[in-house]
């Protein structure tokens, strides 16, 4: 896919599952939280609910935050996460910095493998056009009869996706708003997942991250009409 000189995407995440028997000990944490002085820092917590007894909250981890750069990483007791929400330049810019930190905290975490790699892209895009016109901009798109066809404001979709050329699947969030009578914003939620048993190295998780980019690119080149992609350009 070509790549776009002003892509609508709002938010891009990596993230990578471990064996949950991981121990986010308190010194980790406080490791953790010097690190990442200039971030805000929460706890993440975990309730278990069990039947007839009181709900019970544990320490799971860590959230980090940087509001000037966008930027968030969350290490729990099953995943590590790097997300950001800052202007999207292009993949390498963005996977350098996600891998540099992904591969900086496994090397802290030590899990024996990863067993899920996960890319997801969240694009948000304003469209200047009557909500009734959205087959101009969208190859998919829910359709109603006459009457609803003038009355609906907002719709989601829903859908999952296979890819057996790369073992991997995709879940697809399509939302739609109408803003006003001449304005509606498309939402596009792709997140794209291989499982398996993967070494806890850069090298491994680069190579399943561009597989899970391949993907994403197709799904977006696939939900969009070319109108609608040439106006990234």
């Amino acid at each position: 896919m070509k790549v776009l000189k002003n892509p609508p995407i709002i938010e891009v995440l990596l993230q990578i599952n471990y064996e949950p028997s991981l121990d986010i000990t308190s010194e980790f944490s406080t490791k953790l939280v010097s690190t990442f002085a200039a971030f805000k820092s929460e706890p993440i917590s975990q309730i278990q609910i069990a039947p007839n007894a009181q709900p019970v909250i544990s320490a799971y981890g860590n959230k980090f935050s940087d509001a000037s750069t966008g930027e968030v990483i969350q290490i729990t007791k099953e995943f590590l996460a790097y997300s950001t929400t800052a202007k999207y330049d292009n993949w390498e810019s963005f996977s350098k910095r996600g891998l540099d930190n992904v591969s900086m905290f496994l090397g802290q975490l030590a899990p024996a493998n990863i067993n899920r790699v996960a890319l997801r892209y969240v694009n948000r895009i304003e469209i200047e056009d009557e909500l009734r016109n959205v087959g101009r901009y969208l190859k998919v798109y829910p359709t109603f009869g006459e009457v609803l066809s003038n009355k609906i404001e907002n719709s989601i979709l829903q859908f999952s996706s296979f890819f057996s050329e790369y073992d991997a699947r995709a879940n697809i969030i399509l939302r739609i708003d109408k803003t006003t009578d001449e304005k509606f914003v498309v939402f596009l939620d792709i997140d794209a997942f291989i499982m398996g048993q993967f070494k806890p190295t850069r090298e491994d998780i680069n190579i399943e991250s561009e597989k899970l980019r391949a993907i994403k690119n197709v799904i977006f080149k696939d939900c969009l009409t070319e109108v609608l992609l040439a106006s990234f350009n």
